[in-house]
């Protein structure tokens, strides 16, 4: 909803960015916050867009925030078959994101998915 146009779900203006995410944020330091959680649900579940996706994982350390990685978490979903969420959490873990999060884990055992979770493969990349 810090999405800075609406996308077609209408969510996401630039008005939430700046309540929900106001210049103290921007770094750690001065925050008041131990630690920056991140969630991009309706770019995964909903609009399947990876690109969103990739820009949401990389936000808290990207110009013009400074926020070391390893005080950031992701949120990512996994919670219907359309998820790319594969491709989402691969880009997160090579992307040296320390905390990753499932929405919903309890999906994951109702749906009976296979776990380990997915290594890096060849074949596992943005297109």
């Amino acid at each position: 909803m810090n999405y800075p146009v609406p996308n077609v779900y209408f969510i996401g203006v630039p008005v939430n960015n700046y309540v929900n995410f106001p210049i103290e944020y921007r770094t750690k330091a001065g925050s008041g916050l131990d630690r920056l959680k991140i969630e991009s649900l309706s770019f995964g579940a909903q609009e399947r867009n990876i690109d969103n996706q990739k820009v949401s994982i990389t936000f808290p350390w990207t110009a013009p925030n400074t926020w070391a990685k390893e005080d950031t978490a992701y949120l990512f979903p996994i919670f219907n078959g359309g998820c790319p969420w594969v491709r989402e959490y691969l880009f997160a873990k090579n992307n040296n994101s320390p905390l990753l999060n499932m929405w919903a884990w309890d999906h994951i055992v109702l749906l009976s998915w296979p776990l380990p979770l997915p290594e890096n493969e060849p074949d596992a990349r943005f297109s």
